[in-house]
């Protein structure tokens, strides 16, 4: 169902199909003929790409550089039009190389490419429930935080930010003016050829309720998806620098606080836009005049009602003046900006809740609460801990954020939820240590926040290029060094909590000074020198490159730490009464006799290791640790396969023990589900699939 603009309800499929490409077309399908040509002057005034630079793109395409392009593609990236995805192409290059290489010297020889590989399908998706109708990221937020610093204040220098949202901003570019830029900032005309030719064979079909509309050919914009896109949008964005360029000559205009010696009028971060300037009349009005030559000349417009205007230190009077000139609402502090707050005072605990609001949102996801041990960690390691980091990379995070975080996530890995649990099998300071310390790698948030704000001094010591580090270094450093500079009460909480990382910098004096002689900041390794330093545990080349399912691993990783939840062990804590083993009924369910003193066990062992042909007889769990331990310790296809083959069969048993004991099923196929696991996994490791083969001959 869709509802037209004049309200009218749409259900049947021609109509639904019509109305999408109506809109598309008039989104995309229909260039504007109305806008300017872009100020060559303007872009004439800037840098220009060198002349080796230019030799450079058109050189001819070598087989290597062709090769060396394909290796670089994911193997589990989408396919193309074929349906083939890249691993296809990296398996089959012997026999499809020469094929490959005519239709990419074609394109770049003669000019021509098929139309179908730009032939893209959308599928529409509502943005909210109900809908009915059609690395410099962190420096661009620290240096944003420090500029809207202060904001807060009644009294001082007047100053004003915008927050621009283009509207549509990818859909819809101009391509003449695309065209102009690239060839105006001195790339070759072979090669601007080439560009636009990716450019202008787009087309469009449209995934209506698993019908597919009539093609649409593309007149405006620039495919979102396609990793030249980004580029191109960033070389369309250059024309807007260079426009703020000329402006801050003009005599009524006045920089921002903090901003002229760097002649800093904006920040752009793809799409997202802030701009600076002196709250005053006259600053406005030639940042607004900017913006709308941009507009006219590109087919970039802004959407007023999705902009803001923020202000400090400024009267009423002028408030009003300035929201009149641009149009914007009034913006207030917080804002979300790159996918954080941005305030303008020090962050509180509040500040970090859309943080935990996000992990906690993820963990409540259906999909999430069916996943294994094994899967929640991934899912914690993946996700929850690479969305923290990314908050870690601009600001410190308080530890009390920190363990809250950290205890939804030991809940969510041992009990599927986010609702904060008080027990847990092994102790989250365990889970987080490195694998041959007897963890599982999950990064300890702690310690990768401190590498962060290294991180961030080291920037300030060796990145001279970065903008956040060349204002730092003018407005507060200045020719000091910052290992040495003393901070003061002024400075922002920002800067102090970087500077204060020196302390841990000098407990680490000689590591520092080679990575800053180096000029190479390694985070990894920084995180290996301030993490808990306790012994390797000898087990641990039992977990590693283990070829077994993650949940058979997960679950051997577990029985090293002896926690598994035997009956022994739930009564022991008083959760149960009955401890006598449901397998054989002759003993107390510990972790030896379940797996090595069973009868049921014993069975089991014997028909998986005749099948192997190993001769081994289990007794016990400590011993059965050191001969796997010896017997495993040394490379080839034997040491692999046992240590597949002792996981999967641990795990085999413990599943069928939950079988017995929470759905009543007995049956005696465990052996055979124990084998079928052990040639799945090691057909697909190449070490090990002409073994399996050998063994089921």
């Amino acid at each position: 169902m869709l509802a037209k603009d004049d309200g009218t309800i749409l259900t049947m499929q021609p109509d639904l199909e019509q109305e999408v490409l109506d809109f598309y077309k008039n989104l995309m399908g229909t260039a504007n003929n109305t806008l300017n040509r872009i100020d060559v002057q303007v872009m004439r005034s800037g840098k220009q790409v060198s002349m080796e630079k230019r030799l450079m793109l058109v050189n001819k395409v070598t087989v290597q550089e062709v090769e060396d392009a394909l290796k670089g593609i994911g193997d589990t990236k989408s396919p193309g039009i074929d349906g083939y995805g890249a691993y296809f192409f990296k398996a089959c290059w012997g026999i499809i190389k020469y094929d490959v290489l005519a239709a990419i010297y074609e394109f770049f020889d003669e000019g021509m490419m098929y139309r179908n590989f730009n032939r893209t399908t959308v599928t529409l998706i509502p943005k909210h429930n109900g809908a009915s109708g059609v690395k410099d990221i962190h420096n661009h937020i620290m240096l944003a935080y420090e500029l809207v610093n202060g904001y807060n204040r009644k009294h001082g220098t007047p100053r004003c930010m915008m927050q621009l949202d283009l509207q549509k901003a990818y859909d819809m570019v101009d391509w003449r003016a695309l065209e102009d830029i690239m060839l105006e900032i001195g790339l070759p005309n072979i090669f601007v050829d080439s560009i636009m030719l990716t450019v202008k064979t787009v087309s469009y079909e449209f995934n209506i309720n698993g019908n597919m509309t009539a093609s649409m050919q593309a007149c405006r914009g620039i495919r979102q998806g396609d990793p030249i896109s980004p580029l191109l949008f960033v070389i369309m964005m250059e024309y807007l620098n260079r426009l703020l360029l000329k402006m801050q000559l003009h005599p009524d205009f006045t920089h921002h606080p903090k901003c002229k010696k760097m002649a800093l009028t904006h920040l752009t971060f793809a799409n997202d836009v802030l701009m600076f300037c002196r709250g005053n009349r006259n600053s406005v009005e030639k940042m607004i005049g900017v913006i709308n030559k941009f507009s006219n000349d590109t087919g970039l417009i802004i959407n007023p009602s999705k902009c803001k205007v923020f202000f400090g230190s400024i009267d009423q009077d002028t408030k009003n003046h300035i929201r009149n000139i641009t149009g914007f609402g009034m913006g207030e502090f917080p804002v979300k900006y790159l996918d954080v707050p941005l305030t303008s005072k020090k962050l509180t605990i509040n500040h970090y809740m859309p943080l935990i609001e996000k992990i906690v949102s993820r963990i409540n996801h259906w999909t999430s609460r069916l996943l294994s041990y094994a899967g929640r960690i991934q899912l914690v390691k993946s996700v929850i801990v690479a969305t923290t980091q990314y908050w870690m990379a601009c600001f410190p995070i308080p530890k009390c954020v920190l363990k809250k975080i950290e205890s939804i996530c030991r809940s969510f890995v041992w009990y599927g939820t986010g609702d904060i649990k008080t027990k847990s099998p092994v102790a989250w300071k365990t889970v987080s240590k490195p694998i041959n310390r007897g963890g599982l790698d999950v990064v300890n948030l702690a310690d990768w926040n401190e590498v962060c704000m290294m991180k961030c001094l080291w920037n300030l010591c060796c990145k001279a290029d970065n903008l956040w580090v060349q204002w730092v270094h003018i407005y507060f450093i200045k020719d000091n060094d910052p290992l040495l500079v003393v901070t003061k009460p002024h400075w922002s909480w920002l800067i102090r909590n970087i500077l204060e990382s020196r302390n841990t910098a000098n407990l680490f004096r000689a590591e520092w000074e080679k990575l800053v002689h180096e000029r190479r900041f390694l985070m990894k390794q920084v995180y290996m020198l301030i993490s808990d330093k306790t012994d390797a545990v000898p087990w641990s080349c039992l977990i590693q490159r283990n070829r077994a399912r993650p949940r058979a691993v997960m679950h051997l990783w577990l029985m090293c730490h002896c926690r598994l939840p035997t009956k022994a062990r739930l009564s022991s804590f008083g959760f149960i009464q009955e401890t006598r083993c449901n397998l054989c009924g002759n003993s107390d369910e510990t972790q030896d006799h379940l797996f090595f003193n069973c009868e049921f066990s014993i069975q089991v062992w014997a028909q998986v290791y005749e099948w192997l042909h190993i001769t081994h007889i289990p007794v016990s769990w400590d011993d059965e640790i050191r001969w796997l331990i010896q017997s495993t310790n040394r490379k080839g296809w034997k040491a692999m396969l046992l240590k597949l083959a002792y996981t999967e069969t641990l795990y085999g048993i413990w599943a069928y023990r939950n079988e017995v004991i929470f759905n009543q099923n007995v049956h005696r196929k465990t052996v055979d589900t124990i084998k079928d696991n052990i040639v799945y996994r090691g057909w697909y490791t190449n070490k090990l699939k002409k073994h399996i083969a050998t063994i089921l001959m």
